[in-house]
């Protein structure tokens, strides 16, 4: 079957969504246009059939998140303390949480180029599980996020309305990938 996207290439990957015995949605898609239909369906598909989507996406239960989030903008201490809220909520939820702007100590004492950082940043997103995006702006966060992507690792938006708290279906989604997966962690 060839790609329901770009109609040249083999088809590998299967997006569908069915609400009430009603498919509401289904795509055929190759490797190269998966990711570009993925961030589609995740914008259409929302509630159970979202984390039943996520959860079928994720090859083992979630351990540890990466808290993505502003440093410098507005005010940096700010930034930490709201990245230490958000770390403190994934560590009560049960997951082990990566908190970058604890690294702003490191910095003030040994400080190094934005890029050093931010590829540093990058290098931990990839040895993680998950992404948590916390609110603010952030041009490195965003980057953290669209890289995550890039690499297949699932993001979820802390306060997100539309979907809810970003935290809540981070733990909803475990629970389903625990259930499917008989619990198993690696």
């Amino acid at each position: 079957m060839r790609c329901s996207v770009c109609k040249q290439n083999l088809a590998t990957q299967h997006f569908t969504a069915v609400a009430g015995g009603v498919t509401k949605y289904e795509k055929h898609v190759c490797v190269t246009c998966a990711p570009a239909v993925q961030q589609e369906y995740e914008k259409m598909v929302v509630g159970p059939a979202r984390d039943e989507y996520l959860a079928a996406t994720i090859a083992k239960p979630i351990r540890f998140v990466y808290v993505a989030g502003p440093l410098s903008k507005p005010s940096e201490l700010d930034n930490i303390r709201a990245a230490v809220v958000w770390g403190d909520r994934v560590l009560d939820a049960g997951f082990v949480p990566l908190i970058p702007h604890l690294d702003a100590l490191w910095h003030l004492i040994s400080p190094r180029p934005y890029e050093t950082w931010l590829a540093w940043c990058l290098a931990w997103v990839e040895r993680c599980d998950a992404v948590l995006r916390i609110p603010g702006a952030s041009a490195g966060a965003d980057r953290e996020v669209a890289h995550a992507r890039d690499v297949g690792i699932p993001v979820f938006y802390a306060g997100d309305h539309l979907e809810g708290d970003g935290l809540d279906q981070l733990v909803r989604i475990t629970k389903l990938v625990r259930e499917r997966t008989g619990g198993q962690t690696g």
